[in-house]
């Protein structure tokens, strides 16, 4: 039910945001008060000068909190691989994956199917509200999740490298 979905994420929504702000201030606090200046952190083969925080919300697009952020970054998969996993890991039927992949896709019409038109950008596949939110600089990166986990991991680090110049300070 719409109506009952759109009253609950008007209670709810204003916390949430409340408490993803104060964890991103703890942070901060924390690694300002531990590293200094001329500390870099090194994972694998990418070096920063500054840690990074990660929001992980499937919501954030719907609720406008990329003022919060340096990125915004949406994990795409295509609807048969999206329906394989959910069926694998969650035990629903393929239709209640089809549903759950539907009302996800039709909140934002961020998904590839549906009635956007789809065009592929690199590698990914990208509907037009998608491409639009990517043109307004809301959405910095676009990664298709379609193979295996360390495919996953070459492509977000991939990502951060191409990102991490927008990064602030």
């Amino acid at each position: 039910d719409a109506n009952s979905m759109s009253k609950l994420e008007h209670i709810v929504w204003p916390h949430v945001r409340t408490k993803i702000e104060e964890r991103i201030r703890e942070i901060t606090t924390q690694e300002n008060h531990q590293s200094s200046p001329t500390t870099a952190t090194t994972t694998n083969d990418t070096t920063s000068n500054n840690n990074i925080i990660i929001v992980e919300a499937a919501l954030l697009l719907e609720t406008d909190w990329h003022d919060l952020l340096d990125g915004l970054w949406v994990i795409q998969s295509s609807p048969n691989v999206a329906t394989t996993r959910l069926v694998q890991s969650r035990g629903l039927t393929e239709e209640e994956a089809g549903v759950r992949i539907r009302a996800q896709e039709t909140r934002r019409g961020i998904g590839g199917v549906g009635s956007n038109t789809v065009s592929a950008v690199g590698e990914e596949v990208v509907g037009d509200k998608l491409r639009k939110e990517m043109e307004d600089g809301v959405v910095t990166a676009v990664i298709t999740n379609d193979g295996t986990l360390g495919e996953l991991q070459r492509s977000l680090e991939k990502a951060l490298c191409d990102d991490a110049a927008s990064f602030k300070e």
